[in-house]
């Protein structure tokens, strides 16, 4: 419902400079969503918006296989016992095995106007050897592979797919990457590391290695849709807890 000066708004009514209009959402709540086990660990929240660290092993969204173990369910669980009345719409997905920073609107219309408005990501991530040159832009199509459920690959009849990233730290034989993307294709930072012979360490996926993805959402920057201030949520993964990289990422 949309009101002016307390009043329901007509399609005919006039507005004048100074009118003060207020827009209510009335959106009826999902009951199928199952409360998880799992804590939440919540970076950022206001009336509007949620932002969560999401842990390695949990999927973004319900399915079959995960109904009770992903990040709607743990937000389920997190609005039962704070009392929130309010749906889960997810801005930004991250993989199964990816850590990090997740958006959540709680109002359908909220999800939009995010998904309108450019919502920056940037993540770290361990990779196997060194990129030459140390930084710089990758642009390689990704497309699905007919053969394989999930598994995406550079192609020639893929989507636009732009990955921006800079070396950080090399150490042993592995370097450690800030990357930033420029689109949002499955799996896009896995698919190029891959490609380019330098997979991310821990992919199973894409590379026969079998320790945990060291791949993590650190970052996330845009407009808030409603205060319209410019929102920055930062948080390092637990695998670089130990190194003190934050002059390194500031360069």
């Amino acid at each position: 419902m949309v009101f002016m000066q307390d009043q329901p708004l007509r399609n005919h009514d006039i507005l004048h400079q100074g009118d003060c209009i207020m827009i209510c959402i009335d959106e009826e709540l999902n009951p199928n969503f199952l409360p998880s086990t799992r804590d939440l660990e919540v970076l950022y929240e206001d009336s509007y918006l949620l932002i969560i660290n999401k842990p390695s092993g949990v999927s973004s969204q319900p399915s079959r296989k995960h109904p009770m173990d992903n990040v709607i369910s743990m937000v389920a669980k997190y609005y039962q016992e704070q009392a929130i009345q309010a749906n889960i719409h997810i801005v930004t997905r991250l993989d199964y095995r990816t850590t990090g920073i997740m958006v959540i609107a709680k109002s359908g219309p909220l999800q939009q106007m995010l998904t309108e408005k450019f919502v920056g990501k940037k993540y770290l991530c361990w990779i196997v050897g060194s990129l030459n040159p140390l930084e710089g832009m990758i642009d390689y199509p990704i497309e699905s592979q007919k053969t394989h459920d999930i598994r995406r690959w550079v192609g020639p009849n893929g989507q636009n797919a732009l990955t921006k990233y800079r070396t950080l730290l090399e150490e042993k034989g592995k370097s450690l990457l800030e990357v930033e993307l420029l689109t949002g294709r499955t799996h896009q930072i896995r698919v190029h590391m891959a490609y380019l012979g330098h997979p991310v360490l821990g992919d199973n996926l894409y590379s026969n290695q079998e320790e945990n993805l060291h791949l993590h959402c650190y970052e996330v920057a845009f407009l808030h849709p409603i205060t319209h201030e410019k929102i920055t949520i930062t948080h390092l993964p637990l695998w670089l807890k130990e190194k003190d990289i934050c002059h390194l990422i500031r360069k």
